[in-house]
């Protein structure tokens, strides 16, 4: 695919939320990226997963990615299963700097509901966390990690040391406990995978595109706990996740990235290779979701590189 013109890089509004959305990493990260989402007046930064393929490329994002001064969630994807251990060191030991250096740090991170109040830049999955945001105060439910997307459960053993979860029946409780402990009525979604529902066709959000007869290869867990929040009478602002590449395998056509269902924007942001070249010259892709009173909309960002 070819990089369209690159935007201005934003920058920060009243009255609105602005969260950063970056999508499947696969060692496309650069300096520059760190810098634009430092400058931009991001009040967020979710990272979907699938950071780096190797070792040394995997340290070198997650020290280049520590180093954020926004709040930043990172969501594990299946390709950082063999790094997880490295990759939570790397970020725990520059938040435990950033706050062994800040005197104002509170003691405790955790609510009555033992949701975080998010400072620095910090992994997660299976974990709540309270926002307060310009023009909007919400929870952010992380769900599960590692995921490959379909109906079984993938990295068993990791999940079990990890999270103690060993069935997607266990998965779904976990999920669904997490939404019953929220403390506000709105509430957002992060994963590696999408959910299941959303559609059985290659071009749907997370349709399975490596199948001859196709199908859908969301989450189920994720699924149920998005209906359990909506029975619960939450506002799902939003669910926001990756894993299925906007590019499909051996088509022309593209998976589409966002669509608004019962008043909630899915946003699936893996345009993979995220550093995409025009001319030679680098252009950096990234999504910006806005929330707001009125709701949420999301669009796609190209920073020009040199």
């Amino acid at each position: 695919m070819t990089a369209p013109p690159a935007t201005q890089r934003p920058g920060p509004e009243a009255n609105a939320a602005r969260i950063a959305i970056i999508g499947d990493l696969h060692d496309h990260w650069t300096e520059l990226d760190a810098e634009v989402l430092n400058g931009a007046g991001y009040d967020l930064v979710l990272f979907v997963g699938d950071l780096g393929r190797g070792r040394t490329t995997m340290r070198r994002i997650a020290a280049s990615i520590a180093k954020l001064q926004v709040p930043a969630l990172v969501m594990p994807g299946n390709a950082d299963v063999p790094h997880a251990p490295e990759l939570a060191a790397e970020l725990s030991l520059r938040r435990g700097l950033d706050q062994l250096l800040d005197t104002t740090a509170p003691d405790s991170e955790a609510s009555s509901s033992g949701a975080d109040e998010l400072r620095g830049v910090r992994l997660c999955g299976y974990s709540l966390h309270r926002l307060k945001l310009p023009g909007v105060e919400l929870s952010l439910i992380a769900g599960r990690p590692y995921s490959m997307g379909g109906p079984e459960l993938s990295f068993g053993p990791a999940l079990h040391s990890g999270f103690g979860v060993d069935s997607m029946e266990g998965s779904t409780r976990r999920l669904t406990e997490l939404v019953d402990r929220a403390e506000t009525e709105s509430v957002l979604f992060l994963s590696h995978n999408g959910p299941r529902g959303l559609g059985a066709e290659p071009t749907d959000s997370w349709g399975c595109d490596f199948k001859p007869d196709g199908g859908d290869w969301g989450d189920p867990d994720l699924e149920a706990a998005i209906d359990h929040a909506r029975r619960r009478g939450r506002r799902v602002r939003a669910v926001v996740a990756g894993h299925m590449h906007l590019s499909l395998r051996d088509r022309s056509e593209e998976r589409r990235w966002r669509q608004t269902v019962d008043d909630t924007l899915f946003v699936n942001p893996a345009r993979v290779p995220r550093i995409l070249y025009r001319d030679g010259v680098p252009h950096h892709h990234h999504v910006v979701l806005r929330l707001d009173a009125k709701g949420a909309s999301a669009e796609e960002v190209y920073v020009r590189g040199s």
